[in-house]
């Protein structure tokens, strides 16, 4: 499926003939599926490598917020934001045919829909890759035992640890001395149609550059995954919704 959209304008294109064939939306949403995605595929976000805000000028983000819009006025999208009780639903009643997927939400899927197993698949992602956080652990300043807390932190995020935290979970590692460990790369999952996770997931990371995250990433994110939302439900005018979304971002963190 992967190779029906080397692009994110030929993703949308194949939506729109899915759509058209199937009268059913193609994709849960625009703002997290296309924009969230699109704009974490570039090597500068919203901040520069020197941490200065450039989210209004940025081409990566300007052209992935235009995507999201093209999909929207496109007419492939659910309108189920994505974790809403809706869109939760929806992954079960063949509401939508795609949804953007890292690692870790394959296993939402099967808990929101235990009844599709074998009819989902991984697909490589339009455009190649890209990042869509992650977790931390901390100690905190207060804590009664702060060497035994270390001793699991380290355990369980070793390469090792993560490795089997990934078999059972799937939560992929951030220690790549493992990508080619056999445990990971013969992993397949029976539920996503023997889907070579360990391999597909892997190799995304491979080449990613990495891009400076501020203090204000995620409002700034935010205001601009509102104004998408808002014109895929109705409730916004396209050709303002950028402008609308610089000046909401401004109010929120004064810049």
């Amino acid at each position: 499926m992967g190779k029906l959209w080397p692009t994110w304008d030929a993703f949308i294109e194949t939506g729109k003939k899915y759509t058209a064939a199937t009268k059913k939306a193609f994709v849960d949403n625009a703002g997290t599926s296309v924009f969230h995605q699109a704009v974490n595929q570039g090597p500068q976000k919203y901040y520069d490598p020197s941490g200065n805000v450039v989210y209004s000028t940025s081409p990566q983000v300007k052209t992935a917020f235009d995507l999201a819009l093209k999909a929207v006025q496109a007419g492939i999208t659910a309108k189920q934001s994505s974790f809403s009780d809706g869109w939760s639903a929806g992954i079960g009643k063949d509401q939508f045919a795609v949804i953007s997927a890292p690692s870790w939400l394959l296993e939402q899927i099967r808990n929101n829909a235990p009844g599709t197993k074998g009819k989902w698949d991984i697909a490589t992602i339009p455009g190649g890759a890209g990042n869509w956080g992650g977790s931390y652990l901390a100690i905190p300043k207060g804590a009664k035992n702060p060497k035994a807390a270390w001793d699991y932190i380290s355990k369980t995020q070793s390469p090792q640890g993560q490795l089997a935290h990934f078999v059972v979970t799937g939560a992929l590692p951030t220690t790549p001395s493992v990508y080619k460990d056999p445990k990971l790369t013969a992993l397949k999952d029976p539920f996503f149609s023997d889907a070579p996770t360990g391999t597909i997931y892997t190799n995304s990371l491979l080449g990613l550059k990495p891009f400076y995250i501020g203090p204000d990433s995620s409002a700034i994110g935010q205001e601009l995954l509102n104004a998408i939302t808002n014109v895929e439900q109705g409730k916004g005018d396209p050709a303002k919704a950028w402008d609308s979304a610089l000046a909401n971002i401004k109010t929120a963190i004064g810049k």
